[in-house]
């Protein structure tokens, strides 16, 4: 209150004074113990108030005249510490805006006392030298200094302080990475009124760039004059009437002639006597031109004569100059003997250069960055379809032919070769005008001039196009075999492990859904009595559906072929059919419903029995697809194997469950163990192709397709034996042992598995189904070895005992957890033919450590019989 009345205000009794009522302020003093309150205002020059002075008693009191003089002297002396507070704090702003000020300043700032020690460094100073203001402080700046600057430098520091007079100086810096530069050092001094010096201040600027420039035009300027005297180059000047007037060291050495014997004479002694006439005129004509330089071998070979009359190829300029009415020419000649020569060979190893690159289909290149100039190889022109000849095309126009989509690339990674000084591959489409694409294969090596600069590019240029084909039509096997593979494999899971009919079909469909990355598929077959397509399910927002339900029921369960197109080409021809955009197409009954579904694209794909189309499959996209010839040659097995898995539910549903299931089991093990792992051999063999082909190996490459082919037709035998039952092949031919061995040998053939198989004890005559699960049970822990665990070595052993007969396999791979559920068939069909003998299967393996396998079958009669 005394500081917005600015009056004293006196509570002699807080508990009656009414003016302590409002916010509990009567409360808060009394838990005080606080009876009184002298409040008294502190007010400035202007009378406002910037403080209150209070004085507070435990007992009611009013002030007297002594209190009222002492509240007086106190109020007094807190103002005028406030006054020299704020004071201070301007003072300090002051001091710190100057600093930041000085901070800014594009230069290296500084001041020092009178005595000459430095008490200030702005921020650029610190931040160059790296020392701190502690550092320098004083005269600690010394170390900074280059050690042959620092005496001179003192010396005259001193004599500007002893002067008074401002000053500057030239020495070298220390940058904060040890690096010294040349700095100008600036001194002001600042004056009193007095006139005496308070403050020193500096400024030091770079002129490293300028001093270094002063000092190579000085040198440059030594070398000049010394080049007349030490040039290997011919060197002679002439007047108008062609008298020679300088004859250097380089033309005595060329002609032949002491310089005093030849100064004075006509330059035609210097030149065989067919060329004469012609010089005089060329002289002439070049005379009255306004060039002031020019070649003289524009026109014709230049030679010259020695003193002893040989004559010698030279390459020579002209230049002149006019000095009143008279004109001085100097002529610079190089002799060029071994230069031609060099040239010579060099045109030779040009063309052997051009034939080696012609044989081996690879190009050459040089490529100026900053100015796109190039120079290509005849070979280049040809891979790249330019005429040849050269010139070489501009860089522009060879990026304009280069694929839009890889332009970028291919200049950036020229861009960073040019720039980091490191040699770059690319790989990008070529495109030639006929619209042929080429695929591309370069390395740009770096070419740096004498000072370590990149200043141009060099390089190879190879057509890999075929080599590019063949890679992919691997790439394309192997993706259409590992795809069925995985197609096959899960649907055989299915029909092992699933007993209900929807929940077989479900599986088919999304295994077709995960194999194309598709957004649903629907299955419609064709009924054989009416010649009507029914819907028989679909696999849409992942849950399987069928035409019971009743918004499918409710749009058309059951079509004419002829009501959607393509079915008609489909039916004719048995091959898919790919609708892009139905957005765009005819309208057909289920075409809102899919529409709804945000589908685009359907690949409509005929499911085949024994040739003859039975149903279709729509396997629907949300986007815009193409399709390869694989992918489409995946599409319609994937239809085929659903097809299948429709008739064996089909089966299955008009047999007893019992002897089905049993059937189903044997043949879904009998199909894994022959064709699953036949495609993985195939698969390794396709894979180690590409391996080879990739480095150019093609031996090796055809070696492994080779290989791939003889698996292929060998699991096609076995899997049409076993669908008729009978005894593996192998067996039939070779022993269970030599079976094994085999087996073995070819599976791993040219992978990088190291396999070993032995027999130990003397075989015994087995029951033909325990031989065929021995090698069934074999064959799917080497493919799983092959597939799974990266392994190196593969040890497997056949032991033949009195009492039991043990087989034993393992590896040295990744391993794996036992407990943790799979979703294969392998382990699940190997406890089973295992058990079936009677026999026990141990598993162990753990992550890192490999896997172990033994099977151990009892004998119920050791009847001995050497096989």
């Amino acid at each position: 209150m005394a500081a917005f009345t600015r009056q004293q205000v006196v509570s002699a009794d807080i508990s009656v004074d009414d003016r302590w009522d409002a916010h509990q302020w009567r409360e808060l003093a009394a838990a005080h113990g606080i009876r009184a309150c002298w409040s008294t205002p502190i007010l400035a020059s202007d009378g406002t108030a910037e403080a209150t002075f209070a004085v507070y008693w435990r007992e009611p009191r009013s002030p007297t005249d002594l209190d009222q003089r002492l509240i007086r002297q106190a109020t007094h002396l807190a103002a005028v510490v406030i006054k020299h507070s704020e004071a201070v704090t301007a003072h300090q702003q002051s001091e710190q805006r100057l600093r930041s000020i000085a901070d800014t300043i594009p230069g290296l700032v500084w001041s020092v006392e009178p005595d000459g020690e430095v008490d200030f460094l702005n921020q650029r100073w610190r931040d160059y030298t790296g020392l701190s203001l502690s550092d320098a402080q004083g005269w600690g700046w010394r170390v900074a200094i280059h050690p042959d600057d620092l005496g001179r430098i003192e010396d005259y520091w001193r004599q500007v302080l002893g002067s008074g007079s401002p000053g500057e100086f030239e020495a070298r810096l220390r940058r904060h990475d040890g690096v010294f530069r040349w700095f100008l050092f600036r001194a002001v001094p600042l004056r009193d009124a007095t006139g005496r010096v308070t403050k020193w201040y500096g400024q030091n600027v770079d002129i490293h760039d300028r001093r270094c420039a002063e000092e190579a035009l000085q040198a440059a300027k030594a070398r000049f004059e010394g080049i007349l005297a030490i040039a290997d180059d011919a060197i002679i000047a002439v007047d108008s009437d062609q008298r020679i007037l300088l004859f250097n060291r380089g033309a005595e050495r060329i002609f032949g002639y002491a310089s005093s014997a030849i100064l004075g004479r006509p330059l035609s002694t210097l030149l065989p006597e067919r060329f004469a006439a012609m010089h005089d005129r060329h002289l002439e004509t070049f005379a009255r031109s306004p060039e002031i330089s020019r070649s003289m071998a524009q026109r014709n070979e230049v030679f010259g004569r020695r003193k002893d009359g040989s004559e010698f190829p030279a390459e020579a300029s002209i230049s002149k100059l006019t000095q009143g009415d008279d004109v001085v020419f100097t002529v610079i000649l190089r002799e060029i003997t071994e230069r031609r020569r060099l040239e010579n060979r060099l045109r030779q190893s040009e063309r052997n250069l051009a034939e080696g690159q012609r044989l081996t289909k690879t190009g050459s290149w040089t490529l100026d960055f900053r100015t796109g100039e190039t120079d290509w190889s005849v070979e280049t022109c040809r891979i790249f379809g330019f005429p040849d000849p050269p010139p070489s095309p501009h860089y522009n126009a060879f990026r304009a032919r280069v694929r839009p989509e890889d332009r970028a690339a291919v200049d950036n990674g020229l861009r960073e070769s040019f720039e980091t000084g490191e040699p770059r591959p690319l790989e990008y489409i070529f495109i030639l005008p006929d619209g042929t694409e080429k695929h591309i294969e370069t390395i740009s090596q770096p070419v740096r001039d004498e000072t370590g600069a990149v200043v141009r590019l060099m390089g190879t240029v190879m057509d890999v196009t075929a080599r590019k084909r063949t890679e992919a039509t691997l790439r394309a096997a192997e993706l259409l075999a590992r795809g069925q593979l995985n197609a096959l494999t899960r649907t055989l899971d299915a029909l092992a492990l699933e007993a209900e009919p929807d929940r077989i079909r479900e599986h088919v469909l999304r295994t077709i859904a995960e194999q194309l990355s598709a957004h649903s598929c629907s299955v419609w077959q064709r009924e054989p009595d009416t010649g009507l397509m029914t819907f028989a399910c679909a696999l849409e927002n992942d849950r399987l559906v069928t035409g019971h339900e009743h918004t499918i029921a409710s749009i058309s369960p059951s079509l004419r072929i002829e009501d959607i197109w393509p079915w008609p080409e489909v039916f004719r021809t048995g091959k898919p059919y790919l609708l892009e955009d139905i957005r765009q197409g005819p309208d057909f009954p289920w075409r809102e419903h899919v529409l709804k579904l945000g589908i685009v694209t359907i690949l409509i794909v005929p499911m085949l029995v024994a040739g003859e189309v039975h149903g279709v499959i729509g396997i629907r996209f949300t986007r815009a697809r193409s399709f390869q010839a694989e992918e489409m040659e995946l599409a319609q097995a994937l239809a085929n194997q659903a097809m299948l898995a429709m008739q064996l539910n089909r089966l299955s549903a008009e047999s007893r469950r019992t002897a089905v299931i049993a059937e189903r089991n044997r043949m879904a093990r009998d199909i894994h163990d022959t064709l699953a792992q036949g495609f993985t051999g195939v698969i390794v063999q396709l894979e180690a192709a590409g391996d080879a082909s990739s480095k150019g190996l093609a031996e090796d490459a055809n070696a492994h397709m080779h290989r791939a082919a003889e698996l292929a037709r060998e699991s096609l035998k076995e899997a049409r034996r076993s669908v008729r039952a009978l005894r593996p092949q192998a067996l039939e031919e070779m022993s269970l042992g030599a079976a094994l061995g085999d087996m073995i040998s070819k599976m791993t053939a040219g992978t990088n598995l190291a396999a070993t198989f032995s027999v130990r004890g003397t075989p015994l005559a087995l029951p033909p189904a325990w031989e065929e699960n021995l090698l069934r049970v074999g064959q799917e822990v080497l493919t799983n070895t092959l597939r799974h665990t990266r392994a190196k070595t593969f040890i497997a052993t056949l032991s033949f005992q009195p009492s039991e007969i043990q087989l034993s396999m393992r590896d040295d791979g990744c391993g794996f957890d036992p407990t943790r559920k799979s979703d294969g068939f392998g382990l699940t069909g190997m406890r089973e033919r295992v058990e079936s003998m009677g026999g026990a299967m141990a598993l162990k393996s753990e992550n890192g450590a490999g896997t172990a396998v033994s099977i151990v079958l009892p004998l119920p009669s050791p009847s001995k019989v050497s096989v």
